[in-house]
């Protein structure tokens, strides 16, 4: 077998398909073995650990002693040899063994620098689309959540007008009772101690006011949600009217499963769900008819005329 040396040039077919031209000598030179500071690596050149860097001649251990570094991608990556592949390519081409095991070892290089190029511009875009997916989901239920506080709001206002009015005045009355309080204080103006355990009977009986006002309004949200409850049941029950079980329980089973803010738009939907399992149950019985009437015609010695023509228009219809 002929050393790589004395080949003048040869044809190397890379994995696109593209072919390159090494010249003489292109894996030996110095200079693609020389480091930053000028030394180079000794490739094929065992080095002895135990006698201090000493070279060892012996041919069979005659392998390169540079250890490559673990590489950061995480995850489990096959390991790639480019050892078969090289010798496919090479098949039949009298090149050095020393040749082949360089070649095979710079494409190997490339290939595992490549594939984690690869790995780590896929994690990037996972890790950005992960971040977007979930800014947007956030920002979605933060919107939901203010407008149902809007909601919730603005109903507890309207039904508590009265309460929150009277709750003002009474902390305005208050507020100005503290500060008269004061301003007698500092005139020197003596208030009889009657008077004293009047305004501490005063703010107690706010405070008991405050929590019984406190829980009225929870009683409220309760009783309102057990209306509109009670509302949902009756629309359903007035939609299920005419509508056998089997019907019945289908659109139980189907409104259950819908969203709605409020009893007019559960009552919209509602009605869709009907109409669609009206149609489904007329076409149902249609084609169940037909099929009686025509096991009767077929089972029947005698049939009428008007009979015989109306399963004739029947038949003429299906078709």
């Amino acid at each position: 077998m002929k050393e790589a040396s004395e080949v003048d040039a040869m044809s190397m077919t890379d994995l696109k398909g593209k072919k390159y031209i090494e010249k003489e000598d292109a894996f030996s030179s110095p200079k693609l073995y020389k480091t930053a500071n000028g030394k180079t690596a000794n490739i094929g050149n065992a080095v002895d650990l135990n006698n201090k860097g000493k070279e060892i001649s012996d041919d069979k251990y005659n392998r390169g002693t540079i250890t490559p570094k673990k590489s950061n991608a995480n995850g489990k990556v096959e390991k790639i040899s480019a050892k078969e592949s090289i010798e496919t390519l090479f098949a039949g081409k009298e090149l050095s063994e020393d040749f082949k095991t360089e070649a095979a070892t710079l494409f190997e290089a490339h290939l595992a620098s490549r594939t984690n190029e690869i790995e780590e511009e896929i994690q990037a875009k996972y890790e950005t689309l992960l971040e977007e997916h979930t800014l947007a989901v956030t920002e979605e239920m933060v919107e939901r959540i203010d407008e149902y506080l809007n909601y919730v709001v603005e109903e507890w206002m309207q039904e508590n007008r009265l309460a929150v009015s009277n709750g003002l005045r009474t902390e305005i009355t208050e507020g100005f009772i503290e500060r008269l309080k004061g301003v007698f204080a500092e005139s020197y103006i003596e208030i009889p101690e009657e008077k004293l355990d009047l305004f501490e009977s005063t703010v107690e009986d706010y405070e008991s006011l405050k929590s019984e006002l406190d829980g009225q309004v929870a009683k409220n949200m309760e009783i309102n949600e057990e209306c509109e409850q009670l509302r949902c049941e009756l629309l359903f029950r007035e939609m299920a009217e005419g509508l056998t079980d089997t019907e019945t329980q289908k659109l139980r089973e189907l409104a259950e499963s819908v969203e709605f803010d409020s009893v007019e738009q559960f009552a919209e939907k509602l009605a869709v769900l009907r109409e669609n399992i009206e149609k489904l149950g007329t076409v149902t019985e249609t084609a169940t008819e037909e099929e009686s009437l025509e096991e009767s015609y077929e089972e029947g010695s005698e049939t009428s005329p008007l009979m015989e023509a109306y399963l004739k228009s029947m038949s003429k219809s299906k078709d």
